[in-house]
């Protein structure tokens, strides 16, 4: 098994850290506001407009940087080649 350098891990601590900053941003946009809301499964497993926006721009960023990493989302599953 072949372990990250420190390079990798400081560039993958930034994009995430950056996504995560993305993500932040989508959501106190968000809150409050009138937004779509969906039902998953059950009555009590909603996901709405924003979680499907922020989880998107999580991956969007991190991809940008790191096109090779795959995804297994809350919100729309597994995104992997």
């Amino acid at each position: 098994m072949t372990h990250p350098t420190a390079d990798y891990n400081a560039s993958l601590r930034e994009t995430l850290t950056k996504a995560a900053r993305e993500a932040g941003r989508i959501i106190r946009e968000g809150f409050g506001g009138g937004y779509g809301i969906e039902v998953k499964s059950g009555n009590h497993n909603l996901v709405t407009e924003v979680d499907k926006a922020a989880e998107r721009a999580i991956m969007d960023v991190v991809l940008a940087d790191f096109p090779d990493h795959g995804f297994l989302a809350e919100e729309t599953g597994s995104h992997a080649e």
